[in-house]
Parts: structure tokens; C-alpha cells; sequence
């Protein structure tokens, strides 16, 4: 068992097989993930104009869309935090409010994206007459 420690001590300390210094997995993963995220909420801020059959329902698509929008930029914030943190130092203090902030963002895209989704269904009870025309070239289709 004195092998062990020798042969350690001569061959320097064990690193395991996939690990890297400069390579930061969580940016590569987090950052594009809230960039998508981003223009996800962005294709739902084009239904800024829509009719809705009461206002609360227009400002309520309004606000959740802003929402979806918005919240993945704070993982951004976070992800850039953390690579300043390699030239300067960051107090330990904003890290923690930072922390804090993406678990609430998350929260708060959770239950935006859930509210879009049922907002999208309560607005199916008041569609204008036009979403009950026959559409013409399924008359050109003999088996429909």
C-alpha cells in the first residue's frame, strides 16, 4: 500500500479523464439556451397587436410576453458575472443576489410561459364568425 502514495507523489495528482481548466460547460449550455429563450418570448411580443376579446386579456398576453422576454436575460447577467469574475473580483454578496434572481426568473418563466399557454385556450370561446368559413381548396380534395 506504500506503492500508492509513492507512486502519486511521482506522478503528480490524479486529474479525471474530461476535466478542463478554461472550459466552462455552464456558459455554453446556459447562454444559447436564454438566447433561444429570448426570441421565443419575442415571437409571442408580435402578438402585441392582436384582438382580444377583453383588455384584461390584452394586457395579461402583454405582461406575460414581456415576461418570457426578459427573464432569460438575467442567466446572461449571471453567465457574464461569473467570466468577469476571472479579471476582476466580485463580491460574494452580488453572487448571491444573482443566484437568487435567476431561481426567481425561472420561477416567474415557468408561470408566464403556463399563463401564455392558458390565455391561448380562454381566447378560443370568442372567435370572430371568419374562423368558422369553410376553407375553399378542401373542396378540391375528394377524400376530405
Amino acid at each position: 500500500m506504500a506503492d500508492m502514495t509513492e507512486s502519486s507523489e511521482t506522478h503528480g495528482t490524479y486529474v479525471s479523464t474530461f476535466y478542463s481548466e478554461d472550459s466552462d460547460i455552464r456558459g455554453l449550455v446556459i447562454i444559447p439556451t436564454s438566447f433561444i429563450a429570448c426570441l421565443f418570448g419575442a415571437i409571442h411580443c408580435a402578438g402585441w397587436f392582436f384582438v382580444f376579446p377583453t383588455m384584461i386579456e390584452t394586457t395579461i398576453w402583454r405582461v406575460f410576453s414581456g415576461i418570457i422576454t426578459g427573464a432569460p436575460l438575467i442567466p446572461i447577467l449571471f453567465m457574464s458575472l461569473l467570466f468577469i469574475d476571472d479579471y476582476i473580483s466580485v463580491p460574494d454578496f452580488l453572487r448571491t443576489i444573482i443566484v437568487y434572481l435567476m431561481g426567481l426568473s425561472l420561477l416567474v418563466y415557468v408561470v408566464a410561459r403556463f399563463g401564455l399557454l392558458v390565455e391561448a385556450l380562454i381566447t378560443l370561446r370568442d372567435l370572430p364568425p371568419s374562423a368558422y368559413d369553410i376553407v375553399t381548396w378542401t373542396t378540391f380534395l375528394p377524400h376530405i
